[in-house]
């Protein structure tokens, strides 16, 4: 059984019977009524390396829970970090880069290919600790979102299709969603970092997964791109997980047919709004968005961790 002290904290993996607490203080900054769905979907996973609470950790002083951290386990051999949080205050850069060191520790025995967060500033003990565990500050996260009118833009006239995905054709799927990967400004360090098929993997798992509504975008009888989208009945959202377009058809405006075919699926399906996430740095992507009518509406840090990576020097 892991365990280790620092200071006066006593860090161990979470038993059953603090399983309850530890996981309503990790997530406290969710919203109630999304902590149980988010538990209840863990039990969708499938051979996944983590188990579901295997690097849920927490760190007690006098036999109480005073702060617990959690790698929660993603499709495709991926890991979310819930930051450390505190029953009193915020936790020390000390307390908190210990528990995170220790999530990525069990996250890189069992086999997962990277670690993801994300955090509000770019500054504090957050950012102090998730450096000196190892942690990339990668870029920031734009949340833009759209809400379905009676129209929208309309698309350039153009000879584009959206063919439907079909599952038993995986591969077809994997080369040229691998191909969008070149030259991309979306988070281009991710590129080549997981296989293909387990970045696809976890891209299912977003939402509720409907096969309809991951298309193919072609142009000429050829493969070009992807649109990627997936519903979340829940909050009544439809989420533009993923579009991307094939080095070669790049500049011929496939991008806004494809943020068109996003909003006329939202329109569709009747939802309350149309959200996506973009790298800050990709100022294309960001034109097309702002000329569609999408929105900002929050902006988070991304910080990224690779199985084994050793914590800085010096």
């Amino acid at each position: 059984m892991l365990r280790a002290m620092l200071g006066n904290f006593q860090i161990d993996r979470c038993g059953q019977s603090d399983l309850r607490e530890a996981l309503t203080l990790v997530l406290r900054s969710l919203p109630a009524d999304q902590r149980a769905p988010l538990v209840d979907s863990l039990a969708k996973l499938r051979g996944e390396p983590l188990g579901a609470f295997d690097a849920l950790l927490v760190a007690k002083q006098s036999g109480k829970i005073a702060a617990a951290a959690w790698g929660q386990p993603q499709s495709g051999k991926g890991c979310s970090l819930w930051p450390p949080q505190a029953t009193s205050g915020e936790p020390s850069v000390e307390l908190s880069a210990e528990l995170i060191q220790r999530v990525t520790a069990i996250a890189d025995k069992a086999g997962v290919a990277l670690i993801q967060t994300l955090a509000e500033h770019r500054h504090g003990p957050l950012h102090a600790a998730l450096v000196a565990s190892g942690f990339v500050d990668l870029a920031e996260l734009r949340y833009l979102q759209w809400k379905p009118q009676s129209t929208y833009p309309s698309p350039p006239a153009h000879s584009v299709s959206f063919e439907p995905f079909d599952d038993g054709r995986q591969a077809r799927l994997e080369r040229i969603t691998s191909r969008t990967y070149l030259g991309t400004l979306d988070f281009p360090e991710l590129d080549g970092m997981r296989e293909v098929r387990d970045v696809l993997h976890g891209y299912k798992s977003v939402g509720e997964y409907d096969p309809e509504l991951w298309s193919y975008i072609r142009s000429n009888g050829e493969d070009v791109g992807v649109l990627l989208l997936a519903e979340h009945p829940d909050s009544r959202q439809l989420e533009l997980v993923y579009v991307g377009v094939a080095p070669e058809a790049r500049g011929r405006g496939l991008g806004v047919v494809a943020v068109s075919e996003a909003q006329r699926v939202a329109c569709e399906r009747r939802v309350l709004r149309l959200v996506l996430a973009v790298d800050a740095r990709n100022k294309p992507a960001q034109d097309i968005y702002h000329r569609a009518g999408l929105r900002e509406w929050a902006r988070r840090h991304a910080y990224l961790r690779k199985n084994g990576a050793p914590p800085p020097v010096g």
